[in-house]
């Protein structure tokens, strides 16, 4: 399977699942729960979500960052600094830290958006957007969501001014596509989608959507083929031990999150402890794709 048929049967799967969850809101909106939400994005995140990451050893190998005893040793402990480093910060300067999480997570989700030799400019928007979209018409709950993470009044400010950005790029994110004479019929499913799920799911939902079922299946997809697997059994065995050490320390910080947290949220803690590995993930990949054509 090419890379082209595989992102767009990607597409087609995740235009699917975001039409079915689309009719069932409407239809029978008490059905998909906020409770039922967290379930599924939790499974999603450990199915799909962490073996994607669980490559970044791997994928270090490849592009000779971890080739002999030594560099492994660099390069682990380096990675694991990083996100200890970030999770300190994120401890003592939320909104700091928030705030880089946030740019971070912009930049690296456009590039799911990214067309060889186009504007970066639509990318960005669309990577933006992700984070703008829900803000819509569930300004409510993006604002309880990032509450959660930092002080309420500077999660008030950021989900402001994500609304108004929101209205600005849909407009300016069509036209620019327009513009860049970009019409292939399968990335116009892909941005339909995409819109109509980040302005009228719950902000979980789309979330789900999203990251599990176009980024992190695309990317996984993408690291198959650049790091050479011949299966996906030779894959998963590879990914297994760093997958087992991430989740064991995913379940320490919630083992111990009284200690370390004086919001002791069991949402708070889940999502630092991942955001705080996210870090050195998304900068591997970018280094990756700068210096070894990833």
């Amino acid at each position: 399977m090419t890379l082209k048929t595989f992102e767009q049967k990607n597409i087609v799967l995740f235009s699917s699942v975001i039409l079915c969850l689309l009719i069932i809101n409407f239809a029978l909106p008490g059905l998909l729960s906020e409770g039922l939400a967290y379930i599924i994005l939790l499974t999603g995140f450990l199915l799909i979500g962490f073996p994607h990451g669980a490559l970044d050893y791997e994928l270090a190998k490849k592009i000779g960052l971890a080739s002999d005893l030594k560099s492994k040793t660099i390069f682990l402990t380096a990675y694991t600094l990083l996100a200890a480093a970030f999770f300190g910060l994120w401890i003592i300067m939320p909104v700091i830290a928030f705030t880089i999480f946030l740019l971070f997570t912009i930049y690296h989700f456009s590039e799911d958006w990214h067309i060889k030799n186009h504007s970066l400019s639509l990318s960005l928007m669309m990577g933006t957007l992700f984070l703008a979209l829900p803000t819509i018409l569930h300004k409510d709950i993006v604002s309880d969501i990032f509450s959660a993470l930092v002080p309420e009044q500077a999660a008030l400010f950021i989900v402001e001014g994500l609304y108004y950005m929101a209205l600005l790029l849909i407009p300016a994110s069509f036209l620019l596509k327009i513009i860049q004479k970009d019409f292939d019929f399968f990335r116009w499913i892909q941005y339909g989608a995409f819109i109509a799920a980040g302005i009228f799911l719950h902000p979980l939902y789309f979330l789900f959507c999203y990251f599990c079922l176009f980024h992190s299946s695309r990317h996984f997809k993408e690291l198959y083929d650049f790091l050479e697997f011949q299966t996906l059994t030779h894959a998963f065995i590879k990914i297994t031990p760093i997958m087992v050490a991430s989740l064991l320390a995913v379940i320490l910080i919630l083992f111990y999150r009284e200690a370390l947290f004086s919001n002791q949220n069991l949402f708070y803690s889940s999502i630092l402890a991942i955001a705080a590995m996210t870090i050195p993930h998304m900068i591997l990949i970018e280094y990756a794709k700068k210096t070894a054509g990833l």
